[in-house]
């Protein structure tokens, strides 16, 4: 078990990452950032632990069992090069390392200790759709929102690193290893979309990516006798039957409403200090073991992610 962590980066969610560390025990062992850094020194002041000028000095002086790695996409790789050579825990926001166009490899693959932060694999809803999923399969169908126009594809190639990056994990998360295929571009309708075919069920579903639309994400699984919405990834909702609303003086079309049984809220959103997902996944990190089953992704699964990302993109600039 892990009893300390010391903080490399000071972005918009360490706070909320160090909230859910402490709620489940972590010693906060010291903070650094880049030089200069207020806020790094506002959250070394607030909790009253030691601020530091660089990684080195954190990492030779705060003699931390495991780091919480928190700054920005374009600084993550220098920063691991600084733990390269020790074999200690990361914990790395997202995307996370190797975000290298047309990279053949991961070069952190061999970090076995080293895991990339996506806390929506910890949602309660998302572990209820992953557990009816591996039992009895389905048909599932990821749609994602992105607010930024079709058009403007640097934009689009930002928020599908920095996004829709959390939907195609979860994809992975939940169907394990798999593949897009039949990929399909609209302009005017502004969406891609692709077949889902994993490697152990083959075609299970679609993905969807609709860009600037006034819409909310959502999964859902849909098999013989039942459906599971998650939407928003919060709250996940079971219907297994419908009922059939004859025209009245009300309501004078024939309705078809679907009857939900169920559903499960993510308890943590009571929580205002950190985010959903933060806490479940800052356990799993303290008490992880090598060898043991875990909700945390992998460098090397990550990895994947962002391939597809790459993939994803030099589709959409062959198209436009």
């Amino acid at each position: 078990m892990i009893e300390n962590i010391g903080i490399v980066g000071a972005g918009n969610v360490a706070s909320f990452h160090i909230e859910a560390l402490i709620a489940v025990g972590f010693e906060l062992n010291g903070i650094c950032a880049t030089p200069g850094s207020h806020r790094a020194k506002s959250l070394a002041t607030k909790y009253s632990i030691p601020y530091f000028h660089t990684v080195s000095k954190l990492i030779h002086e705060s003699n931390s069992q495991s780091y919480l790695i928190c700054v920005e996409a374009s600084a993550i790789n220098s920063v691991l090069d600084e733990f390269s050579s020790l074999n200690l825990p990361l914990l790395i926001e997202k995307p996370g390392p190797s975000r290298i166009h047309g990279a053949m490899r991961d070069p952190f693959e061999d970090k076995l200790s080293w895991f990339v932060a996506y806390n929506r694999r910890f949602y309660e809803p998302i572990e209820t759709l992953k557990k009816n999923f591996d039992s009895n399969g389905g048909f599932i169908t990821f749609r994602f929102i992105e607010s930024c126009l079709i058009s403007d594809l640097m934009s689009v190639q930002e928020a599908l690193f920095n996004n829709t990056v959390h939907g195609i994990d979860l994809i992975h998360f939940l169907i394990g290893d798999f593949s897009f295929a039949e990929y399909y571009l609209s302009i005017e309708g502004s969406f891609f979309e692709a077949k889902i075919i994993s490697e152990l069920r083959g075609y299970v579903g679609k993905l969807v990516i609709f860009f600037g639309a006034p819409a909310n994400t959502s999964i859902e699984l849909i098999r013989g006798g039942e459906i599971y919405l998650v939407q928003p990834l919060e709250k996940i909702t079971k219907f297994n039957s419908i009922e059939i609303l004859e025209p009245s003086e009300d309501n004078q079309i024939r309705t078809y409403k679907p009857i939900w049984i169920g559903d499960s809220a993510q308890i943590e959103t009571c929580n205002l200090h950190f985010k959903p997902g933060f806490l479940k996944q800052a356990s799993e990190f303290k008490h992880n073991q090598p060898g043991v089953d875990s909700r945390l992704c992998s460098v090397t699964e990550n990895y994947r992610t962002l391939k597809t990302i790459d993939k994803i993109v030099d589709f959409m600039k062959s198209t436009i």
